[in-house]
């Protein structure tokens, strides 16, 4: 080979690799502004992320409320969940004492039209399913509990059929219901009736009457509301602690 094309394919050599080269640090170029992106963005995240616990950020959010009436927010609860409710062995004596941050409510457990609603009830209770948990909805003529993730979407883990009251049934003040979800399936969620007559209709399943606690039942009642985690649903503006259930069947 002479030496002018010795020199050529030298030259040529010599372009490939320095080709070669700056396609490498064109590609490390892109890697590492693609690693600075990533970094930032997870740094980010991790700056304006706030941990939650187990039930939820909703349930941590309704925690940083004051407490309704004067009271004291219960330890964080340990979220349960069931498969189904065992027989709790109701009589038609049986009674349930729910204690809350603005007082005590004694109540008569009814299993005349819901026994299902009344046995999970107390299932529920007796399992301290309902400790600790907060009211997530308060309107004039009611307010309902039972929802540990306090976004009115939680369950114990099951549903079951509801039980609905016959045609033209009216809720009264005092009186406690099972609600029904979107399926028309008891979850574990209820709810206590606070004005003479709720405008309700009867489709939720009775379960027990109030006895005690009608100056609670007024207390709940002038809580101010707020919009809550769904934005139809009006949510006590101070939390409203369930700090135990007590049921003598």
């Amino acid at each position: 080979m002479s030496r002018s094309k010795e020199n050529k394919e030298a030259a040529r050599k010599a372009r490939q690799k320095q080709a070669q080269r700056e396609q490498l640090l064109r590609t490390l170029k892109r890697f590492l502004i693609a690693t600075v992106a990533v970094v930032v963005v997870l740094g980010l995240s991790s700056l304006f992320r706030r941990d939650t616990g187990p039930l939820g950020a909703a349930y941590d959010n309704v925690r940083t409320f004051p407490v309704a009436c004067g009271g004291e927010a219960p330890e964080y609860p340990t979220r349960k969940a069931f498969t189904e409710a065992a027989d709790q062995g109701l009589t038609e004596n049986a009674t349930a004492t729910i204690v809350t941050s603005c007082g005590t409510i004694e109540m008569d457990l009814d299993i005349s039209i819901a026994p299902d609603a009344a046995n999970t009830f107390a299932f529920l209770a007796n399992q301290g399913y309902y400790n600790g948990t907060a009211a997530h909805q308060l309107k004039t003529d009611f307010v309902k509990f039972g929802d540990p993730t306090a976004t009115g979407r939680g369950n114990p883990g099951f549903t079951f059929q509801g039980e609905k009251p016959p045609a033209g049934f009216e809720y009264t003040r005092g009186m406690v219901a099972l609600g029904l979800n979107d399926t028309q399936r008891n979850d574990g969620q209820f709810f206590i009736v606070l004005a003479d007559k709720s405008t309700r209709a009867p489709n939720f399943s009775p379960s027990g009457l109030v006895t005690s606690g009608q100056d609670v039942l007024d207390l709940i009642a002038a809580i101010p509301v707020q919009l809550g985690e769904i934005p139809e649903i009006s949510q006590p503006a101070e939390t409203i602690y369930i700090e135990s259930i007590t049921v003598n069947p």
